[in-house]
């Protein structure tokens, strides 16, 4: 029994075909420019549709930036923007095929400086290496901010310069570097980022093709009331 064209083409979008529908799908795909015109105008409109999406909650991210805002707004516009997050993983996972790096980069977005705002046009950000690490890190100057991370992890043994340091690694597309970093520390200790380091560990174990890796590190975030537990959860959803 021949399934429907436009069965055929959801199932492709949601990576479901079954090999008879597969075979049909790649015949019609050959024979129908009809069809094939078809498909190729959803796949540039699904595609259209995630990068306005990755855009709205990039800007949304970079907002935060903002240094008349107080500590505590700042987390709160750090919550509104993982919800944005959810409405694009949710998105995505309906019409990209799951592949662990198709699915990395849909995920992956730098998580915003929640610890050192950079007062523009302050003079002493070079002189203090807090300020400078953050200073770089908020330009998008990843590959430079990862040394002055680690330094700045020599010198304190902060563990949000761990943090920032494989954040940064992994902005830089090192992310089999970063997981190092992120599995040497006990992030529960302090717990002020437990559920965000074991979101990005999960995606650097997702860019490197070890999906049970990152499945158990999704699970303890889905398993939390924290913002990242709903796109931990799609995601998982996405590598069943």
């Amino acid at each position: 029994m021949k399934s429907s064209r436009n069965e055929l083409i959801e199932k492709y979008f949601e990576n479901s075909l079954s090999p008879h529908q597969l075979h049909e799908f790649e015949e019609l795909m050959a024979i129908d420019k009809e069809f094939s015109s078809e498909v190729e105008f959803q796949k540039q409109l699904k595609a259209a549709i995630i990068r306005e999406e990755r855009a709205n909650l990039k800007a949304d991210l970079q907002s935060l930036d903002n240094p008349t805002k107080t500590y505590s707004l700042r987390w709160w516009y750090v919550a509104a923007g993982v919800v944005l997050l959810i409405g694009l993983t949710w998105l995505a996972s309906t019409i990209i095929n799951s592949q662990p790096n198709q699915l990395y980069t849909t995920y992956f977005e730098p998580y915003p400086n929640v610890v050192a705002p950079v007062v523009r046009g302050d003079d002493n950000v070079e002189n203090d290496l807090k300020s400078h690490a953050f200073h770089l890190y908020d330009q998008g100057r990843y590959e430079k901010a990862v040394p002055v991370f680690e330094q700045l992890y020599r010198d304190g043994g902060k563990e949000y310069a761990l943090l920032y340091q494989a954040l940064s690694l992994m902005a830089s597309n090192r992310t089999q570097e970063a997981i190092p970093l992120l599995e040497q520390q006990d992030w529960t200790l302090e717990g002020r980022y437990t559920e965000v380091a074991h979101w990005y560990l999960a995606l650097a174990f997702l860019d490197n093709q070890q999906i049970p890796k990152a499945k158990i590190y999704l699970q303890k975030v889905e398993q939390t009331s924290h913002p990242l537990a709903n796109p931990a959860a799609q995601l998982l959803k996405s590598l069943r």
